[in-house]
């Protein structure tokens, strides 16, 4: 048997972000996957063409994902050739050389740099890893998870762990029907979630689509075609491909194209023989699967829609390369090289499916479509959540036509940004289980935002600090939740380590008014303008403004009367920083 702090199931962004927290915090971990890589959605899954907000060059992430990227940056300067003008260019994209395009690079480089980081952070020894292996069953005594059993898929051989904490960071949620905790999938119905968009009916069958991506090289005047699907045909009658709308490209052309719109790598960053010809990455309505859900079905049932999803992408390469209508008047295009080494497969093909829908945990609360889309929230952002524990955003909400249904109900909504609570990534039956993936308490709506690639790492990485914080204060995660100075200290850990919790753009994680302010905003001491995201620290403080904030810290706590008069009556002194500054510094006095 193996002792652990924490035991992560699921090496996927939210996995790897717990790991990175708790072992930097001198934890000991175990994490187990069954792919061979670790890294989920931007490398045993291939999509690594990252889903970010518009603001993410600067603010939006967690201090380890800004790690990530940087490393990821690190990685193509150290191995390769580029040229001079992206050298030192912190906005260096190796999938794109228009700083203004999604973040992207290669599948296997992902996989690497993520190895290279859980090692550097693995300074006492405390990470076990085991791949290829996934949890078998667990054993519950007193609401607790006692003991987890996982399976070598490749040996058979059972391993035991006995864990102080586990995290479930699978793609579909697989350690909830485990450990009995309650769990919701597909369709909710209007009259279980009260959304406007939901339907009249719940439909538990109706999950999101997954597929199985691949990338493909740009190699003039070479043939690469594929050897035919062996369903090709029978797939071409029930699927109708095409380029959604766009061109696929025009050779040489940089433009917003079907080729370009998830370039991994970009040629023109680089002066390297080894890098002379694009690479794209696809994942595409084309290659979405919604014949059926895998979710809670038989391994038979799993391996055939498994099969006829790897089918129906390698059945589009297929028809890219001999039958897509071509700028110049040609068919298909065979120039297009399955690169089978970005992916680690033999068949060129992501070696897990990318998994949009997981089974969602019935948590203390559920984040609903009212809480973050902007037709039902007032101002620049969405529901303040007083139990934030990280924010996110995507622009819109995004579901996939889904299986057993016609219905994409909320889809396309516009989301203002959002915050992650504390409540969505726990429960109350058992203690020492923390959420950490696509699993948290969304509805089917709402986990079209939250499980995007950022989103998911500050889950993993606020949920890998939520056990640390338990362990080192020996106390339970729904403790924190209920008790509102615990809850408040819990948050200032997290502003520490490098976690915002309130959506104030012009602060960054190392700026010195990052934790004062982004603390009094969860504080309800100050409040972000419902006009922007800014809190202009530089600015000459306004009396109003000072009143306010005095106002607000008064009615919420016992502030030494000496020191409340001497900022109040020099507050003309001070920017909107300076000022924030010293009231977080009287709260911290009181409360030492």
């Amino acid at each position: 048997m193996i002792h652990c702090d924490i035991f992560i199931a699921g090496g996927g962004l939210g996995g790897i972000a717990a790991a990175i927290s708790a072992l930097k915090t001198g934890n000991s971990v175990i994490i187990s996957d069954q792919n061979k890589w670790l890294g989920g959605q931007i490398s045993s899954q291939g999509v690594s063409a990252l889903d970010e907000h518009k603001l993410m060059n600067s603010f939006g992430g967690t201090k380890t994902y800004y790690e990530f990227r940087d490393r990821i940056k690190e990685y193509y300067r150290k191995n390769f050739t580029i040229k001079d003008q992206f050298k030192n260019n912190g906005f260096f994209n190796p999938g794109c050389s228009n700083q203004n395009r999604r973040f992207s690079f290669e599948p296997d480089v992902g996989a690497k740099v993520l190895k290279e980081m859980l090692q550097d952070y693995d300074k006492d020894m405390n990470l076990r890893i085991f791949l290829n292996t996934k949890v078998s069953h667990l054993k519950v005594l007193d609401d607790i998870i006692d003991r987890v059993y996982l399976q070598d898929l490749i040996s058979d051989k059972i391993r035991e762990i006995q864990p102080s904490y586990v995290i479930d960071a699978t793609e579909l949620g697989e350690l909830l029907p485990l450990a009995g905790i309650p769990y919701r999938t597909g369709i909710e119905s209007f009259s279980e979630t009260h959304e406007p968009s939901a339907p009249q009916k719940s439909n538990p069958l109706a999950t999101q689509s997954f597929c199985f991506p691949f990338a493909v090289e740009y190699c003039s005047d070479e043939n690469h075609i594929i050897e035919k699907p062996v369903l090709y045909e029978n797939i071409k009658k029930e699927k109708k491909f095409s380029f959604n709308g766009k061109r696929f490209f025009e050779p040489g052309s940089k433009d917003c194209s079907f080729w370009t719109y998830r370039l991994i790598l970009d040629s023109d960053n680089f002066n390297d023989k080894s890098m002379r010809n694009d690479v794209s990455l696809f994942n595409c309505s084309s290659m979405d699967y919604n014949d059926d859900t895998i979710i809670d079905k038989c391994d038979k049932h799993i391996a055939k829609h498994l099969f006829r999803a790897k089918q129906l992408s390698l059945c589009f390469l297929y028809w890219i390369q001999t039958e897509a209508e071509r700028q110049d008047g040609k068919k298909g295009y065979p120039e297009l090289k399955l690169r089978y080494d970005l992916m680690g497969t033999t068949d060129g093909l992501s070696q897990y499916p990318y998994i949009r829908e997981s089974r969602r945990m019935s948590s203390i609360d559920i984040i609903k479509e009212q809480d973050i889309v902007s037709n039902f929230n007032s101002g620049s952002r969405a529901r303040l959540f007083n139990d934030s524990i990280g924010i996110g955003w995507y622009m819109y909400i995004d579901i996939h036509w889904c299986c057993n249904s016609k219905l994409r109900n909320g889809s396309g909504l516009a989301v203002l940004p959002f915050q992650i609570p504390l409540s969505s990534i726990i429960g109350d039956k058992i203690k020492n289980f923390i959420s950490a993936a696509k699993n948290i308490g969304t509805t089917h709506i709402t986990n079209g935002v939250y499980r995007l690639h950022p989103v998911e790492w500050n889950i993993g990485d606020s949920a890998g600090l939520l056990a640390a914080y338990s362990l080192k204060n020996n106390c339970r995660p729904y403790d924190i939740y209920y008790d509102k100075e615990l809850l408040r200290d819990f948050q200032l850990y997290l502003l520490i380590k490098g976690i915002a919790l309130y959506w104030f753009i012009d602060i960054p994680l190392d700026d010195k008014y990052f934790i004062p302010v982004q603390y009094l905003a969860m504080e309800g001491i100050i409040r972000g303008n419902s006009e922007h995201l800014y809190f202009y620290p530089d600015k000459n403080l306004l009396n109003a403004t000072a009143n306010n904030w005095l106002k607000q810290l008064k009615l919420r706590f016992r502030v030494n009367k000496d020191q409340f008069i001497h900022i109040k009556n020099s507050s003309h002194k001070y920017t909107r920083g300076e000022f924030a500054l010293e009231l977080f510094n009287i709260l911290k006095e009181k409360k030492d």
